[in-house]
């Protein structure tokens, strides 16, 4: 029987409040190691809690990249603006591989392919993420007629447009080399090693951010 793997990749954006802080010229930056599980599912009866299979998928790995971002400011007394002083940002990988009960080998190595793309995508997330923030430090931003929580709606409407680009950056990325890979590998059925088919995936999807 033939087995064709699938993946998924999600984003989550975690935004932090704004407050009072004395000011860096850079983003602060706090990238996690990236974390790998894997789970066994009876294919008659898999968990609630597993993403859906499409027809004649036999695997899903799903990468779950987050982003949480916080940011300080100051306003002088009877300014219409803020400024923000300093802006910090903390992005993680969290990979969950799902195998039915007594995978076949060719079946593990191509959804560890996957995994391996989504690693070799967060190596760059302390660059994606520094180059989403640093243009927020120094931001001058409108605050008229709000109170102290109107403001911090409104940085953190700006936090989450820093987060998004994060993420569509990596995760986005991640999900363009991961489409190319599926199309090269034939859901893992095509006789190509996942080593080469990962290299050519790279080669053949988007640039880096």
């Amino acid at each position: 029987m033939r087995r064709i793997a699938g993946w998924m990749v999600t984003g989550v954006m975690l935004l932090g409040a704004a407050a009072s802080a004395n000011g860096t010229d850079a983003p602060s930056v706090v990238v996690d190691p990236a974390v790998t599980a894997t789970r066994s599912f009876d294919p008659a009866r898999p968990p609630a809690e597993m993403p859906h299979l499409h027809p004649g998928e036999a695997a899903v790995t799903q990468s779950d990249f987050r982003c949480s971002a916080n940011a300080g400011y100051r306003r002088a007394a009877g300014e219409r603006h803020v400024i923000i002083t300093d802006v910090s940002i903390h992005v993680s990988l969290a990979t969950l591989v799902w195998l039915p009960t007594d995978p076949k080998g060719k079946l593990i190595d191509h959804e560890q392919g996957h995994r391996r793309i989504a690693e070799i995508v967060y190596d760059d997330a302390e660059k994606a993420a520094a180059d989403a923030a640093r243009p927020l430090i120094g931001q001058r931003v409108d605050v008229s007629g709000l109170d102290d929580e109107g403001i911090e709606a409104k940085i953190n409407a700006i936090l989450q447009t820093a987060s998004q680009t994060y993420l569509s950056a990596i995760a986005g990325r991640s999900g363009r080399v991961n489409e190319v890979y599926d199309a090269i590998t034939d859901h893992g059925r095509a006789k190509i090693d996942e080593k080469t088919a990962i290299e050519r995936a790279f080669s053949r999807a988007a640039p880096k951010p």
